[in-house]
């Protein structure tokens, strides 16, 4: 029979990932969601056509016993902590309508503010723990048996009581929560996100006295996971596993990180301060009152201790969780919260904008060493060969010069024809063109065998120490390395052009075939553009593996791809074993394209592909690494280099485009003036986005 769940809060950023996260695990379920009104199910019903929708609230006590007797399993996240009445109602509907042959699931979201108990008692705030932290495996008698003065612990408590042979229920009790929901609703949390908010409204980072005070926190795509462990644990209802999963013993912590609240607030004000949108970096400390003055009852948790261990989900469910850091997600909460606000950028990029004046007759963006750039004139490219071209330069990459030499920056670009030789025929004035940045010398071997890439006289958009590149007004290019964009794409998308050339590049090396399995590491712009052109060739599965849960995300959005995230102690082998095992890859896959350059991806690599499969070395990572040599021979792999692109890969990037198999507009993730170009690259550098453009002087 199929399972039936119920479920509250789907509009909410906890119960909306979760039924996000469930229905994309599940799609075979029957749901049924509880929903204010037609406004509010709208886009429920639009995010997930067969979900069922009830309408009520929490106080609506009998419709809650009905769909809870009807329900094989209740995942409760809608003011759950805190409704007593609706927690009632759910014991009662899950008891009337189960028996010990077919028992119940109650799911509950309960918060570890209960865990802050103590401070709360004595009016402590901003100082560190002085209790050891809960342990929800070894010590879990201690969080069923809080105070009950305990904030949510009148309904922790109903829903202990109600737990039985009918009736077997879990607690998940979740600290602070960040990320981005997925959920049809509310995709905002509020601890930290609060914080950046006040922030960013008082001009500086809030901290609550000495800022000492110790919490955990964990990613709500990491919550949401744990439920669905939790619901696969129902279904199964192993009899072994009730006294490690249900009733006294179901209290899970769900952290996977802890962080000192005072350091939050300087990583808060920091980042916020190198965006420009605050003019202090450092935190302000703040009473208690004050905080709730500015930011509501809320904040005082930023004062409070909440310390646990999260031992039970890891060692009875397996729970691993993959999510992004906090650390790591502050740069794009801070973002997110001043998009909210319409707070534009000023202070620190003011200071990083680079200088140019109108006197210059061709500006050009000179990198003198890493970090460090200025706007400067370049001679106007005279036209010398009548095959040459001028265009309008977009796009740019950073690298390493000697700054004695300085070197302009851009291999990426495209632009519109300003100037061309008079023997000049497929390219008029006014054209949009994409640019292929590297031409040959046309006599050497390889340019006669066909393979120009390889000429050792080729001429390469910033390449140090002497070829200049493309982010500059004037840019001198042949004529049959100039490629006009299709009618309906922009100067953004002919960007993108060059790292979708690699992909085609790459993709044509593997010879890959329709019905083929793909495994593609690394999920940057270059490997997510094979994994695209590999679907278009006609592979049968592409295998999208990246450490950055974000880009795994955009991969099977983009790419239709499916996903591995590999844990950071596993050995190569166990990432192959794992990833042929998950994705049904049989002996393996037929071909591998590795875009990291990572020694690990490498040799994970030759061990995920079949005997006789293909390995394409797309990526460029240390000069020397340690190789599987002896797997190599052994496999009989045919092994290649990739190295940029040859005759025919841009020709083939335009017919993907034109024919919509492959689009490359949904990468770019910003477009910056030319005198912010150190904003660009920072950004680049911080790993913010997938594609950030620069765009050409005017």
């Amino acid at each position: 029979m199929t399972t039936k769940i119920f479920i509250t809060g789907t509009t909410g950023y906890i119960g909306g990932d979760v039924l996000y996260a469930l229905y994309k695990a599940h799609p075979e379920f029957e749901y049924t969601a509880l929903v204010r009104n037609s406004d509010k199910g709208a886009p429920v019903a639009a995010a997930f056509a067969s979900v069922r929708l009830v309408y009520g609230t929490l106080d609506d006590s009998k419709l809650l016993e009905e769909e809870s007797s009807k329900a094989d399993i209740v995942i409760h996240t809608a003011d759950s902590s805190d409704h007593a009445g609706a927690a009632k109602a759910i014991a009662k509907g899950l008891a009337a309508g189960h028996t010990k042959e077919k028992p119940g699931f109650w799911l509950h979201l309960s918060g570890t503010g209960i865990l802050c108990w103590k401070d709360m008692e004595t009016e402590t705030y901003g100082e560190a723990p002085s209790q050891q932290p809960y342990d929800d495996l070894e010590r879990v008698s201690d969080l069923t048996s809080l105070p009950d003065s305990a904030f949510h612990r009148d309904v922790d408590k109903i829903v202990l009581e109600s737990s039985s042979d009918v009736v077997k229920t879990a607690i998940v009790c979740p600290p602070t929560i960040y990320g981005a929901g997925r959920g049809p609703g509310n995709q905002r949390s509020r601890q930290v996100y609060n914080l950046v908010k006040t922030t960013l409204e008082q001009g500086q980072a809030p901290q609550l006295g000495k800022g000492l005070t110790e919490w955990d926190n964990v990613n709500v795509h990491d919550l949401s996971d744990l439920f669905v462990l939790l619901v696969e644990a129902a279904i199964a209802n192993k009899p072994d596993m009730d006294e490690k999963l249900w009733g006294k013993e179901g209290y899970f912590l769900a952290e996977n990180g802890h962080h000192v609240w005072g350091e939050v607030s300087k990583q808060v004000g920091q980042s916020a301060f190198e965006k420009g949108y605050i003019k202090e970096k450092d935190t302000k400390a703040m009473s208690p009152e004050e905080a709730k003055d500015v930011a509501g009852f809320e904040a005082l948790s930023w004062g409070l201790n909440s310390k646990g261990f999260a031992k039970r989900a890891r060692n009875s469910l397996g729970w691993k969780p993959t999510g992004r850091s906090l650390k790591d997600e502050i740069p794009f909460i801070v973002d997110s919260e001043a998009q909210i606000l319409g707070i534009k950028k000023g202070h620190a990029e003011k200071d990083a904008l680079l200088t140019m004046t109108s006197s210059l007759k061709n500006p050009s963006c000179f990198l003198y060493s890493p970090g460090f750039a200025k706007i400067e004139d370049a001679p106007y490219p005279a036209i010398e060969d009548q095959h040459d071209v001028h265009f309008w330069n977009h796009g740019g990459i950073i690298n390493k010069v000697d700054p004695s030499r300085p070197l302009i920056m851009g291999h990426e670009a495209s632009g519109t024809i300003h100037e061309v030789g008079t023997a000049v025929t497929s390219l008029k004035i006014g054209d949009k063109v994409a640019i292929e940045p590297g031409y040959p010398c046309r006599r050497c071997k390889s340019c006669k065998a066909g393979r120009y890439n390889l000429c050792p006289k080729m001429k390469f958009a910033a390449n140090p120490p002497h070829s200049h590149g493309a982010l500059t007004k004037y840019f001198k290019m042949p004529e049959d390395f100039c490629y006009k964009l299709p009618d309906f794409m922009g100067l953004d998308e002919g960007v993108l052009l060059e790292p979708l050339a690699v992909a085609v590049h790459s993709s044509r090396l593997a010879d890959i075939k329709f019905g083929q399995d793909v495994v593609i590491f690394g999920a940057g712009t270059v490997g997510l553009l094979c994994a695209a052109v590999a679907k278009a060739m006609g592979a049968r599965k592409v295998v999208s593996v990246d450490v950055n849960n974000s880009r795994l995300e955009f991969a099977q959005k983009f790419a239709d791809a499916v996903t591995y995230h590999p844990a950071r102690e596993d050995s190569a082998e166990a990432t192959a074993s794992n990833i042929i095992k998950l994705h049904g890859l049989d002996e393996g896959g037929d071909v591998v394209l590795e875009a990291t350059g990572v020694e690990s991806c490498i040799e994970a690599g030759i061990s995920v592909l079949k005997r006789g499969g293909t390995y394409i070395q797309v990526g460029l990572g240390k000069s020397k690494v340690e190789f599987p040599i002896v797997k190599l021979s052994e496999k009989e792999i045919n092994m290649k280099g990739c190295f940029r692109y040859n005759a025919g890969d841009y020709d083939l990037v335009l017919h993907l485009l034109e024919s919509k198999k492959v689009s490359v507009k949904e990468l770019i993730t910003g477009v910056e003036p030319f005198e912010r170009a150190t904003v660009a690259w920072e950004r680049t550098k911080r790993g913010e986005g997938i594609k950030n453009l620069i765009e050409g002087p005017l």
